[in-house]
């Protein structure tokens, strides 16, 4: 399946990165692909440090926790709902996903399944240091699917 990708979750996510792929899918007339991920392991670390610190105590923790996940997905489905009508008054093909769960696991299948050869993404601001010592899941997209063009935003 041919077309743009546009992967944006409830930390990714840049008006320029949109606009940009729709330029490029309005230009060579492609169909845009946007992907919504909530990532759980996000939430996940935050709220262990906060009950291992003592700060929430286990039910309380679980509450928010469970809380915080039911908003990202409200504003993620908001989200996609949106682009996808942005794209229609443009004339566009749109087509949507969201997926729940590790964000490299979901970039990783969505790619291999779709045959994407182009994808739109933001990335959080970091320093360089931050990058080597933790990791970039999109370095490691890069590296795994080297015959994809990607276009990486820095967060605005």
């Amino acid at each position: 399946m041919k077309g743009v990708l546009l992967i944006i979750s409830s930390t990714r996510m840049s008006q320029n990165s949109v606009e940009h792929a729709m330029r490029i899918c309005k230009s060579e007339n492609l169909p845009l692909h946007v992907i919504f991920i909530l990532d759980s392991e996000l939430p996940d670390s935050i709220f262990d440090k906060l009950t291992m610190e003592g700060y929430l105590g286990e039910r309380p923790g679980k509450i928010v926790h469970q809380a915080v996940l039911q908003e990202y997905e409200i504003k993620g489905r908001a989200k996609i709902e949106e682009l996808c009508n942005l794209t229609k008054e443009k004339d566009l093909e749109c087509n949507t996903v969201f997926q729940k769960g590790n964000f490299l696991e979901n970039c990783r299948k969505i790619i291999s399944e779709r045959e994407i050869k182009h994808i739109i993404i933001t990335r959080l601001k970091r320093s360089s240091l931050s990058r080597f010592i933790f990791g970039s899941a999109i370095d490691q997209l890069k590296k795994e699917f080297p015959n994809v063009v990607f276009e990486v935003f820095e967060e605005e």
